[in-house]
């Protein structure tokens, strides 16, 4: 995944087009479809959301 926004208390991460070797050759592998937020309150991680953006699926991880 590549950093798409950073802030003191917050974080986006994105996942992108990649290849990856299968047992045929080389394939893509796309993970752009998923996408990873971090909250921070006083440099300490409040919470993560894991989002399946091809889904409209969020799913939040609490302290």
């Amino acid at each position: 995944m590549e950093v798409v926004k950073q802030s003191k208390d917050y974080a986006l991460l994105r996942g992108y087009m990649t290849q990856a070797m299968g047992p045929l050759g080389w394939i893509d592998f796309d993970l752009s479809d998923y996408g990873f937020e971090v909250f921070y309150k006083n440099g300490q991680v409040e919470k993560c959301v894991f989002h399946m953006y091809d889904r409209n699926v969020r799913i939040e991880y609490l302290k």
